[in-house]
């Protein structure tokens, strides 16, 4: 099995990919962010797609990017299916302790809730205290999740979209 590797915007994906959609997250008034960045040129980041089929694991990396009546709205995705199921799990906390790295020493920054929802092996959600910030953690099988959102909406009132996406394959 040879090693594939692809990126490219999100506004010409033009293959499958499990995308939870901050237009759709956001709702009436949301507008992508538009690239411009004095000096740059090149494809947009903010709006952005990669894919990597490793030896261990096929991982998609969606990053999006843009407001809501001039507020800043942005949700970051890593998505894991891993070829080792017993591997599912570690990865989550290593997500976990990679993305919260400093919760041991300020735990009064975080509202970390651990959920028992049906369809998930694993989900935890992670709320910033000072600022609209929210992390999800996820595993179902041999498939992790992790989101990283910034604005006004509950990751929690998405359940069945973030089901979804451990579900595609």
């Amino acid at each position: 099995m040879g090693l594939t590797h692809w990126s490219m915007e999100l506004a010409s994906l033009d293959r499958p990919a499990p995308v939870l959609s901050l237009a759709e997250l956001e709702g009436d008034g949301y507008a992508p962010e538009p690239f411009w960045y004095p000096g740059c040129e090149g494809p947009d980041r903010d709006n952005y797609v990669s894919y990597a089929q490793e030896a261990l694991a096929r991982i998609f990396e969606v990053d999006q990017t843009g407001a809501v009546d001039g507020d800043r709205r942005r949700l970051d995705m890593e998505w894991y299916s891993l070829s080792l199921p017993f591997l599912a799990s570690p990865l989550l906390d290593d997500l976990m302790d990679y993305h919260l790295y400093d919760l041991a020493y300020q735990p009064d920054r975080y509202a970390v809730e651990e959920l028992s929802v049906p369809g998930f092996d694993r989900l935890v959600v992670v709320e910033a205290v000072a600022y609209d910030s929210q992390q999800l953690f996820a595993q179902s099988g041999r498939r992790v999740l992790y989101l990283d959102y910034s604005g006004s909406q509950d990751l929690r009132d998405h359940l069945e979209s973030v089901a979804g996406l451990l579900a595609w394959s």
